[in-house]
């Protein structure tokens, strides 16, 4: 099946809290990256298919993991996957592994793969190089903002963040710092295991 799918990369901040006489890191943020493919309407529009989306939730961890892939290793035919994300749930798994199907490939692959009840779903989305150089810089650039640094300069924003009882999901720099591809040849797998 061929499509186009929607990827989104945005920053959440770290979160700010009250301790005793001072002000301090609660929560680490992250970098939540958003897959949503498109779909056909009755009209024979391209809609997205928000009810199949795939969210990441990527903690300082894989981020250092997406930061770690050397571009020029990357466009080698030895470079191999690597999973840079996974997570268990009661009845569902979610992996995101980066690399590329062919050693002469010139894009870089995101493979999706959830699996809920035996039953695997797989998105596998290629991005040029290009591509990938903008979401491993935007990963370095927002760092900061994720791990709390960014009040350093400004005491004054931790302050005005631990006084604000906003949900912390809700938590986002400015649109400024967000990216959005476009990815037209998407192959969607099911198979049943």
């Amino acid at each position: 099946v061929r499509c186009v799918q929607e990827t989104g990369i945005q920053p959440i901040k770290g979160k700010y809290a009250h301790k005793n006489d001072y002000i301090t890191l609660a929560k680490n943020g992250c970098m939540l990256f958003e897959f949503i493919p498109y779909q056909r309407d009755k009209e024979n529009q391209s809609i997205l298919n928000w009810q199949s989306k795939e969210s990441y939730a990527l903690n300082l961890s894989h981020i250092g993991e997406l930061l770690t892939i050397d571009t020029q290793m990357l466009k080698s035919q030895a470079f191999k996957k690597v999973m840079i994300y996974q997570q268990k749930l009661k009845s569902q798994e979610k992996k995101l592994t980066i690399g590329k199907e062919q050693p002469n490939q010139d894009s870089v692959e995101f493979l999706l793969q959830t699996t809920v009840a035996s039953q695997v779903t797989t998105h596998n989305i290629s991005v040029s190089f290009g591509d990938f150089i903008v979401i491993q810089e935007l990963c370095k650039f927002t760092l900061p903002h994720i791990i709390g640094w960014q009040a350093l300069l400004s005491p004054k924003l931790a302050e005005e963040d631990a006084n604000t009882a906003v949900s912390y999901t809700h938590l986002t720099l400015p649109t400024i710092y967000s990216v959005q591809i476009s990815v037209v040849a998407v192959s969607l797998k099911k198979k049943n295991t």
